[in-house]
């Protein structure tokens, strides 16, 4: 009986000790594996700078009966303002971070700016304002070419009489200007509309 059981056992001793040992020389045979890279062969990732960004001008609309309080940030004066320069959750920031979220692509925060002016019902004060305009998109323009090394895109979105300040831009362009006016679609569409009336200047929309 026991001279039965003996061999059961050796093969069975034998089979549990020879069960591990393919795994044990599976590692040790990628344990002495070595990785030897040709540097010379490897191809160089080059990461493209992106565009810079485009810059955005909202231009504010005519204040009726009372300058409201987050006008006052303008300081009784004609300017332009970066809107990172601006306080968390003044009017004009949220506007700006509004249409930034909705499409940050066209409409970059980094470089969204609001243009403020007396806000007046007067053809006078809205000539006045776009004499500044003009000035501080020159201004504007220069500084952006020193950063970045290229000429702006520059979209100006502007409300109420705040299209005229900016229509009123036309008649200060010399003709040698460094800045070229692009319409949208839309723009263009009315724009060829009133030139086929016969009514292509300012005084049309003052």
């Amino acid at each position: 009986m026991k001279k039965g059981i003996a061999p059961v056992l050796h093969t069975f001793f034998l089979f549990i000790a020879l069960m591990p040992l393919p795994g044990c020389i599976h590692r040790r045979h990628v344990d002495r594996q070595k990785l030897l890279i040709n540097k010379s062969n490897v191809e160089k990732i080059t990461i493209q700078p992106s565009e810079p960004p485009p810059i955005t001008i909202w231009v504010h609309g005519t204040l009726m009966f009372y300058t409201p309080v987050y006008h006052r940030i303008f300081g009784d004066k004609s300017c332009l303002l970066a809107i990172n320069a601006l306080p968390q959750g003044h009017h004009f920031r949220v506007l700006a971070e509004t249409i930034a979220y909705n499409d940050s692509e066209h409409f970059p925060i980094e470089e969204f700016y609001i243009f403020g002016w007396s806000g007046k019902l007067q053809n006078q004060e809205r000539e006045n304002a776009a004499k500044k305009l003009y000035q501080e998109i020159i201004t504007l323009q220069e500084q952006y070419e020193k950063k970045y090394g290229i000429a702006p895109t520059i979209r100006i979105i502007a409300h109420s009489h705040g299209g005229n300040v900016v229509l009123n831009m036309a008649r200060l362009r010399p003709s040698a200007a460094p800045l070229t006016p692009h319409l949208s679609h839309k723009a263009s569409e009315d724009f060829a509309r009133l030139q086929s009336a016969g009514k292509t200047t300012t005084d049309t929309f003052l």
